[in-house]
């Protein structure tokens, strides 16, 4: 049994809400802290990063052993298994969104925007760069590369620009990071505009009335440009089904988790944290509905505004909520899964590098189940000494860059800026 608190609640309730030791229970980081050093990360989140990954790994591995037709129980599986993308996408809602939002609720400063862009560009760019120019190198497309399509997919502009079929047209997974660039884009925009609009603390009830009436607007647009715009043969159709706003209710669940740790005591804040805080509950209703969203795309069953993929979406969130204020029983799982999540980025832009040259030279694994299991233990053992070197050689030379560069800007901007800090997780 979970130990109680005080006022009956148990220790993972307040850990879900309050500040406390990051030795403990939680993550604190400042807008300049080192994201590579590992008191500055989270094993659980790291684990979370591993399992998405790899399970887009593992759905684009079915690709090689039998062309991406495994049967209906493995078109199933694979469906449930490429959907771990959302994953990605939720966290991105509660990490990147997180520290504006808590400054929005607490009334402090904005982080400072200049450094939150230079880290977010130094974080994604130059490990992309490098897995894109590999890409041009040995999986040059049939077609070529018109002279546009280099600085649009140099600046991960293609998942909003109105070329049918443009997003996946050079290197396929890269589609998400075009939505990811977007959403850090918009992210302090709308932090900057709230500010404006309000420049005291925020309720954070109205900060979630917000963000689910965003939600909602997404998915309802993402089923109307989907089922009734067209298939993108017009300008005017390819605008509609392009850029964030058909993408942006799969960040919702992360922000809103953000929310609710940061709100303050209150009967309804107080219900949803309880609930939050039984993984055994919320873990395994991910799981189901996991299945159901897979079920409703099969049989073409709308049953929420918008597409299957929001039950996919609530699954993911139901899932990170889950997992951030599990018990110790996690921790096993965790210290397994954390060190591929550290170069979990790695993992998803090579993996499909490699994927892409076993199809062109006709190599890997062809059949049945046995041949899907094969191929993925040949893909990861391909992909995690390249997704190692990217994270030694590239990644975390440039994340220390940016952290040193915000801290210069951070002495330079003298005292009574206070750093921001990120929402509080559970620290394994």
């Amino acid at each position: 049994m979970a130990e109680r608190g005080p006022g009956g609640q148990s220790e993972r309730v307040r850990a879900l809400r309050e500040p406390v030791p990051a030795a403990e229970v939680a993550l604190r980081r400042d807008e300049a802290g080192d994201r590579t050093a590992e008191r500055n990360r989270s094993g659980v989140l790291d684990a979370v990063r591993a399992l998405a990954a790899l399970m887009v790994l593992a759905a684009h591995a079915s690709f090689v052993a039998n062309n991406g037709y495994p049967g209906p129980v493995g078109t199933a599986l694979r469906q449930m298994l490429g959907a771990g993308v959302l994953i990605f996408f939720s966290l991105s809602g509660y990490l990147i969104a997180g520290p504006f939002l808590r400054a929005l609720i607490e009334g402090r400063p904005l982080p400072r925007i200049r450094s939150y862009f230079v880290r977010r560009a130094a974080r994604i760019y130059p490990a992309y760069w490098i897995a894109f120019a590999a890409v041009l190198i040995f999986l040059w497309p049939a077609g070529g590369v018109k002279p546009y399509q280099f600085p649009v997919h140099i600046l991960l502009l293609q998942s909003s620009w109105p070329v049918n079929g443009e997003p996946t047209s050079i290197f396929f997974v890269a589609y998400t990071l075009g939505i990811e660039a977007a959403f850090y884009v918009l992210v302090p925009l709308v932090a900057i505009a709230l500010r404006a609009l309000h420049p005291g603390p925020w309720r954070p009830s109205v900060l979630a009335a917000l963000v689910l009436g965003a939600g909602v607007a997404s998915a309802a647009w993402a089923y109307i440009a989907a089922t009734r715009i067209g298939i993108g043969q017009t300008l005017g159709e390819r605008i509609a089904e392009i850029g964030l706003q058909s993408w942006l209710y799969f960040f919702c669940p992360g922000m809103l988790l953000v929310i609710v740790a940061a709100a303050g005591p209150g009967r309804g804040w107080n219900a949803v944290r309880r609930l939050m805080a039984m993984p055994w509950l919320t873990l395994p209703a991910a799981v189901a509905l996991w299945g159901l969203a897979y079920a409703m795309e099969r049989s073409h069953t709308q049953i929420v505004v918008g597409n299957y993929q929001a039950m996919f979406t609530l699954a993911a969130g139901l899932f990170l909520g889950g997992v951030l204020v599990a018990g110790p029983w996690i921790d096993p799982v965790v210290r397994v899964l954390a060190p591929v999540g550290l170069i979990s980025y790695g993992v998803y832009l090579w993996h499909d590098i490699f994927i892409d040259v076993l199809i062109r030279h006709h190599s890997g694994i062809r059949g049945g189940p046995a041949a899907w299991v094969a191929d993925c233990l040949i893909i990861t053992a391909m992909t995690l000494p390249v997704a190692a070197l990217s994270w030694i050689a590239v990644e975390r030379p440039s994340m220390r860059w940016a952290a040193a560069w915000a801290r210069r800007r951070a002495v330079d901007a003298g005292p009574g800026i206070r750093p921001a800090v990120e929402p509080l997780v559970r620290q394994s």
